[in-house]
């Protein structure tokens, strides 16, 4: 039994080659829509939408258990910088929903632009290789 769970969690490691999109793929289009909604919300002033957008990126789903063991796989020693990067945009979404909600648009703009560094900081380190390994 031990050998087949073994084996099962091995496959599921090696198998770039013929996977299918990943659900990582899907959450971050999901936020990519919900960023432009915030940049359309700071845009016209509402602030609820940018609220609104905030607390759903800041609270977003994650990819299952499954996937998650094929992300650290592939990471290894990376894991704790690519989380980093998560973690500096939930906690700047969360500060950029509180702005939002005292409607104070400079709190907004600067939370905004920190949450925004996080993701071009993961995307610089990680897209690229992500996608050669899970997709090519």
């Amino acid at each position: 039994m031990k050998k087949t769970i073994l084996l099962s969690a091995l496959l599921l490691l090696a198998a770039p080659a013929w996977a299918t999109d990943m659900e990582l793929k899907g959450i971050m289009k999901d936020l990519d829509a919900k960023t432009q909604a915030i940049v359309d919300g700071i845009n016209r002033g509402d602030f609820e939408a940018v609220w609104n957008n905030a607390k759903k990126i800041s609270d977003h789903e994650e990819p299952s258990f499954t996937e998650k063991v094929r992300i650290l796989g592939f990471l290894l020693t990376d894991a704790k910088d690519f989380k980093s990067f998560g973690d500096v945009v939930h906690d700047e979404a969360e500060r950029l929903a509180d702005a939002a909600k005292k409607r104070d648009y400079d709190g907004a703009i600067a939370h905004f632009a920190a949450m925004l560094k996080g993701c071009a900081g993961c995307h610089a380190g990680y897209r690229e290789k992500f996608v050669k390994y899970f997709y090519r």
